[in-house]
């Protein structure tokens, strides 16, 4: 469970939901090519899972929610979370399509508004945002998630060699996988991708999306919830690679992609990286890559953001 230090408490759940025939298009066709995306990964074959399972799939509309499902829950699920489950038997997943819609909806014309600067940027995020939003939950939750294979010499699942990091790893695997592939021609190819606009546009989003994910740590010094480690670990490893910056204009920050090709190349270095530290169940190096990247942010910067998001 995500809220515990040591990722070892699990947590009651439960949702009632129809399907969402719509969408349910479209992440169909993404699990169907599931298979020839994982060939396109940018780790070692050794660690490539060369029998996936085509994964259930399916978008839905969620009615009630409780425990860790609601009232405000989640937007996107893969299970099991077992890594031998996964590679023998494959995955569930399902995208809350309402939930993620709603919860986008809420916030992304203010947030854009107070923290893109030229038009040109918030046109580029507000204009796929339905299709992009969609497309990254399910990059994340089917491919992400349900890729890659243990080396063969690990004994028991990854989990129990990477513990208290474990959960950090494979959200970031998942991000990172989302943001590799996002680029793939394939998915332009499928149909699964429209606009294509979108690769820039998640790539601007995510950077984004780490600026403002500071605003929920006011009075804290360290970043504990795993999925936002994950995100602040990709952002800070680009930014050190000069791909990501924040700049400042009239006193206020904001993200900026300097290089979109270059950052594609570096998120499959650390893509690839993650996937042997998963594969191999190589918990120091992870310790090092958590406590260098995910885990402390700038203070002056926090206190500026929670000021403008309030």
């Amino acid at each position: 469970e995500y809220r515990d230090a040591r990722g070892m408490k699990g947590l009651f759940e439960a949702i009632i939901y129809y399907r969402d025939a719509y969408a349910t298009q479209m992440i169909t066709k993404l699990s169907t090519i599931a298979q020839e995306l994982e060939y396109h990964a940018p780790w070692d074959d050794v660690y490539k899972n060369m029998k996936i399972k085509p994964p259930v799939a399916n978008a839905v509309v969620e009615l009630v929610g409780t425990g860790g499902g609601g009232p405000c829950g989640f937007v996107g699920v893969n299970l099991p979370n077992a890594q031998w489950i996964r590679e023998k038997h494959g995955s569930k997943n399902i995208i809350i399509t309402n939930a993620l819609l709603t919860s986008r909806s809420a916030m992304i014309g203010s947030v854009i508004k107070e923290f893109i600067e030229h038009p040109e940027d918030q046109e580029l995020l507000l204009g796929p945002l339905w299709e992009r939003e969609l497309l990254k939950v399910a990059l994340h939750e089917i491919v992400g998630h349900g890729s890659g294979k243990s080396a063969l010499h690990l004994a028991g699942d990854p989990r129990d060699h990477l513990r208290e990091h474990y959960s950090t790893l494979e959200e970031a695997r998942a991000e990172l996988c989302m943001l590799w592939h996002v680029w793939d021609p394939l998915l332009v190819e499928k149909g699964i991708i429209t606009d294509k606009r979108i690769p820039q546009s998640a790539y601007l989003w995510y950077a984004l999306r780490d600026l403002i994910n500071l605003r929920r740590y006011a009075g804290e010094t360290e970043i504990h919830e795993d999925h936002d480690r994950a995100t602040h670990l990709i952002i800070s490893y680009l930014q050190e690679k000069g791909v990501i910056e924040f700049y400042v204009s009239k006193g206020k920050t904001y993200p900026r992609i300097v290089d979109f090709a270059k950052m594609r190349e570096h998120v499959g270095v650390l893509l690839a990286e993650l996937q042997r530290i998963k594969s191999e169940g190589d918990y120091d190096t992870l310790k090092i890559l958590v406590d260098k990247y995910a885990t402390h942010f700038d203070l002056k910067l926090r206190d500026e953001i929670v000021v403008r998001s309030r």
